[in-house]
């Protein structure tokens, strides 16, 4: 759990192991649990990028640190490709303390 005015930044590696390019897009995808197993159902509506989510704006809360990339655009790994992704979640100070179930896809 992060707390309002924290943040926290976590580092994921993408590899291309095949042979041809791949066009990727991050989505950013909300969810519920589905059962007391663990499981999760999304709740996704066709958006690439969750703007609002329980009556609270999104817009600034998660980012990609890296320069070249934004979430929700499509980006290219090319065959044989690894790039490294920097994700960054920053809760604001005044954010109410709550639950907020959201994945990265």
């Amino acid at each position: 759990m992060i707390q309002p005015g924290k943040s926290i930044t976590q580092v994921y590696k993408l590899t291309n192991g095949g042979k041809t390019d791949l066009v990727l897009t991050s989505r950013l995808v909300p969810f519920e649990p589905a059962d007391e197993l663990g499981n999760i159902q999304l709740t996704y509506k066709g958006y690439s990028f969750v703007r609002i989510y329980k009556g609270v704006s999104f817009v600034d809360w998660f980012s990609f640190q890296n320069a070249d990339l934004n979430l929700g655009d499509n980006f290219a790994l090319k065959a044989g490709q690894e790039q490294q992704i920097v994700f960054k979640i920053k809760v604001p100070e005044n954010t109410q303390e709550d639950d907020y179930y959201l994945t990265l896809l």
